[in-house]
């Protein structure tokens, strides 16, 4: 019925898009979000690397959990960059980085989606556009790229250190890209996927292995993604914490 109705108003020039509401500090329920996350904050981290940043979702609860935290926030899409930078203006421990993490340094040209959050250096599949019709459309950019290890100096570490990686796919690269900064974490918290949504993506197992190899236990997810189709489970944020 949804096709048939875009396919109606496509003929009169207009169409159906999923809203997609704009980043507002300040609109997350403090409560809820203490509850969910208090024992998140038991491990009182000192320093959080947000790769993948967007508008700063991620960082914004952070921020709450966390306010005397130095937070490092990677983003390589130049305008959702400045949406990021205007988002946490006046944060005097936010330091926006416009830089992909990646295993090599140089440029990378990028798929910038309709719906910023699911940008890749990879193309999507039919997965993943029948699932998410409001997440179809592309355009190439180029972003600039660099291994985590170059991007951020391990001594401006202070531990703890929480590391979140929400790539759209591109998960395995930052890790082969970042194994210093990764050594002196104690959390990483990573989408992990069940089925390919980018073309040629690592997959549950291989980001499992990976991090277990650098030292690290699976300790659960936070949430996961299903398909609107089928109620399958796509993807998970999966938490990984240090042996």
């Amino acid at each position: 019925m949804r096709t048939e109705i875009r396919n109606i108003l496509k003929r009169f020039g207009y169409d159906i898009v999923k809203y997609n509401p704009q980043f507002i500090r300040g609109k997350i329920d403090k409560d809820i979000l203490a509850t969910e996350y208090k024992w998140l904050g038991e491990f009182d981290f000192k320093t959080i690397l947000d790769i993948g940043a967007n508008q700063g979702q991620f960082s914004e609860r952070m921020r709450i959990l966390f306010p005397d935290t130095m937070i490092y926030a990677l983003e390589p899409l130049p305008k959702v960059y400045e949406e990021l930078l205007h988002n946490f203006k006046g944060d005097k421990l936010f330091n926006a980085i416009n830089f992909a993490a990646s295993d090599c340094s140089g440029n990378l040209s990028f798929y910038l989606n309709e719906h910023s959050a699911s940008s890749s250096i990879l193309q999507m599949t039919e997965q993943h556009t029948s699932s998410f019709d409001f997440a179809v459309k592309t355009q190439p950019v180029t972003v600039n790229t660099d291994r985590l290890d170059n991007i951020i100096p391990i001594d401006q570490i202070e531990q703890p250190l929480l590391v979140k990686i929400d790539v759209q796919g591109y998960e395995d690269k930052v890790i082969e890209g970042g194994s210093i900064i990764l050594s002196k974490a104690d959390m990483v918290i990573i989408e992990l996927s069940y089925v390919e949504l980018f073309s040629g993506q690592a997959l549950f197992n291989k980001v499992y292995t990976m991090l277990s190899n650098l030292g690290f236990n699976y300790a659960g997810s936070i949430d996961q993604l299903r398909s609107p189709l089928n109620n399958r489970v796509l993807q998970e944020d999966g938490v990984f914490l240090k042996n």
